[in-house]
Protein backbone atom coordinates (compact mmCIF):
# COMPACT_ATOMS: atom_id res chain seq x y z
CA UNK A 1 0.00 0.00 0.00
CA UNK A 2 2.63 2.54 1.04
CA UNK A 3 5.77 2.29 -0.99
CA UNK A 4 9.07 3.68 0.10
CA UNK A 5 9.95 7.06 -1.32
CA UNK A 6 12.44 6.58 -4.09
CA UNK A 7 15.60 8.59 -3.85
CA UNK A 8 16.27 10.71 -6.91
CA UNK A 9 19.56 10.74 -8.71
CA UNK A 10 20.30 14.24 -7.33
CA UNK A 11 20.42 13.06 -3.74
CA UNK A 12 22.55 10.03 -4.60
CA UNK A 13 25.06 11.95 -6.68
CA UNK A 14 25.99 14.47 -3.96
CA UNK A 15 24.63 17.53 -5.76
CA UNK A 16 22.50 18.44 -2.78
CA UNK A 17 25.54 18.28 -0.48
CA UNK A 18 27.52 20.52 -2.82
CA UNK A 19 24.65 23.00 -2.94
CA UNK A 20 24.48 23.08 0.86
CA UNK A 21 28.22 23.70 1.02
CA UNK A 22 27.88 26.64 -1.36
CA UNK A 23 25.07 28.10 0.72
CA UNK A 24 27.13 27.72 3.91
CA UNK A 25 30.17 29.34 2.30
CA UNK A 26 28.08 32.22 1.00
CA UNK A 27 26.51 32.74 4.42
CA UNK A 28 29.86 32.70 6.20
CA UNK A 29 31.30 35.11 3.62
CA UNK A 30 28.43 37.56 4.09
CA UNK A 31 28.81 37.42 7.86
CA UNK A 32 32.57 38.02 7.56
CA UNK A 33 32.09 40.98 5.20
CA UNK A 34 29.46 42.44 7.53
CA UNK A 35 31.80 42.10 10.51
CA UNK A 36 34.62 43.86 8.63
CA UNK A 37 32.32 46.69 7.56
CA UNK A 38 31.05 47.04 11.11
CA UNK A 39 34.58 47.05 12.58
CA UNK A 40 36.03 49.48 10.04
CA UNK A 41 32.91 51.57 9.56
CA UNK A 42 32.73 52.88 13.13
CA UNK A 43 36.12 54.62 13.16
CA UNK A 44 35.61 55.91 9.60
CA UNK A 45 32.22 57.40 10.45
CA UNK A 46 33.63 58.93 13.62
CA UNK A 47 36.71 60.34 11.83
CA UNK A 48 34.58 62.17 9.29
CA UNK A 49 31.97 63.21 11.85
CA UNK A 50 29.17 61.51 9.95
CA UNK A 51 27.68 59.63 12.89
CA UNK A 52 27.01 62.54 15.21
CA UNK A 53 23.45 63.46 15.97
CA UNK A 54 22.24 67.00 15.95
CA UNK A 55 24.97 69.34 17.15
CA UNK A 56 24.40 71.58 20.11
CA UNK A 57 24.35 75.33 19.47
CA UNK A 58 27.71 75.74 21.20
CA UNK A 59 29.01 72.46 19.74
CA UNK A 60 30.06 71.23 23.18
CA UNK A 61 29.88 67.53 24.00
CA UNK A 62 30.93 65.35 26.90
CA UNK A 63 32.12 61.74 26.57
CA UNK A 64 30.77 59.51 29.33
CA UNK A 65 33.54 57.80 31.31
CA UNK A 66 33.18 54.39 32.98
CA UNK A 67 31.15 54.82 36.15
CA UNK A 68 29.90 58.22 35.05
CA UNK A 69 26.43 59.33 36.05
CA UNK A 70 24.39 62.34 35.06
CA UNK A 71 24.81 63.64 38.60
CA UNK A 72 28.62 63.36 38.55
CA UNK A 73 28.75 64.94 35.09
CA UNK A 74 26.55 67.81 36.28
CA UNK A 75 28.72 68.41 39.36
CA UNK A 76 31.94 68.33 37.30
CA UNK A 77 30.72 70.62 34.51
CA UNK A 78 28.71 73.09 36.58
CA UNK A 79 30.12 73.05 40.13
CA UNK A 80 28.49 76.36 41.12
CA UNK A 81 25.04 75.55 39.79
CA UNK A 82 22.25 73.32 40.99
CA UNK A 83 23.05 69.75 39.82
CA UNK A 84 19.35 68.87 39.65
CA UNK A 85 18.69 71.54 37.02
CA UNK A 86 21.77 70.50 35.00
CA UNK A 87 20.79 66.79 35.19
CA UNK A 88 17.29 67.68 33.99
CA UNK A 89 18.70 69.68 31.08
CA UNK A 90 21.12 66.85 30.16
CA UNK A 91 18.23 64.37 30.12
CA UNK A 92 16.02 66.66 28.07
CA UNK A 93 18.74 67.62 25.57
CA UNK A 94 19.97 64.06 24.96
CA UNK A 95 16.80 62.05 25.67
CA UNK A 96 18.77 59.58 27.81
CA UNK A 97 17.85 57.29 30.66
CA UNK A 98 19.96 58.09 33.75
CA UNK A 99 20.54 54.38 34.40
CA UNK A 100 21.37 53.67 30.77
CA UNK A 101 24.55 55.69 30.26
CA UNK A 102 27.17 53.85 28.26
CA UNK A 103 30.90 54.60 28.61
CA UNK A 104 32.07 56.34 25.44
CA UNK A 105 28.63 57.80 24.72
CA UNK A 106 28.66 61.46 23.67
CA UNK A 107 26.27 63.78 25.45
CA UNK A 108 25.44 67.16 23.98
CA UNK A 109 25.78 69.75 26.71
CA UNK A 110 22.82 72.03 27.27
CA UNK A 111 23.19 75.73 26.70
CA UNK A 112 22.62 76.38 30.43
CA UNK A 113 25.78 74.50 31.47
Amino acid sequence: MFDRVALTSNTRSGKVGAMRTRVRRRTVSLIAVGAVIWAVGGPVVEAFGLGDGPASPAGRTHVVRPGGTLWSIAQALDPQGDPRRFVFELQRTNDVDPAGLIPGERLVLPATG
